[in-house]
């Protein structure tokens, strides 16, 4: 994968984190209403987003190995 596309996916979840950091509202339904994407890609952006608000990391966790991180997002 190139360095910009990672760079580019990063700063996308950024923004997707900054404003759910700064808004009280569900989840699902403002990042789809603020970024204007799928409802498929906002889901996952959520998972994502739970993932990393709540630090589960998903390389260490002995349950979390047994389930693909594919399984996680949708």
């Amino acid at each position: 994968i190139p360095l910009i596309s990672c760079r580019r996916q990063f700063d996308n979840f950024y923004q997707v984190a900054k404003m759910i950091e700064e808004s009280p509202f569900d989840i699902f339904n403002g990042i789809q209403k603020s970024f204007l994407i799928p409802q498929d890609l906002c889901g996952k952006y959520a998972a994502a987003s739970f993932l990393n608000y709540h630090q589960i990391d998903t390389e260490s966790a002995p349950l979390l190995r047994c389930v693909p991180l594919e399984s996680l997002l949708l």
